[in-house]
């Protein structure tokens, strides 16, 4: 089910009336952005604290979640050690 958040509008006192901040979650194609980033800038490196508030604007950032494919440790031992760092990082 998808909700769709309108800005809600409230009546002061002094009967004037102002819009409230919508709340925001980020959900990140991991892989998909590494990618983007690497074939745009040649680099995938981002703060994603500053990522993230530029995303949500003067919002209210409620929740971000990173979704990724593991790297095969048996397979790959030092991108499977880049990537677990990396992800360490950013929780």
């Amino acid at each position: 089910m998808i909700f769709n958040y309108l800005p809600v509008f409230v009546q002061t006192t002094a009967g004037s009336f102002f819009n409230h901040k919508s709340r925001v979650m980020i959900f990140i194609d991991g892989s998909n952005l590494y990618h983007s980033l690497k074939l745009s800038f040649g680099s995938a490196k981002i703060d994603f604290s500053k990522f993230c508030q530029v995303l949500c604007d003067e919002n209210i950032l409620v929740k971000v979640r990173y979704y990724t494919s593991p790297v095969n440790q048996a397979d790959q031992p030092a991108q499977y050690s880049a990537q677990q760092m990396f992800l360490e990082s950013i929780r």
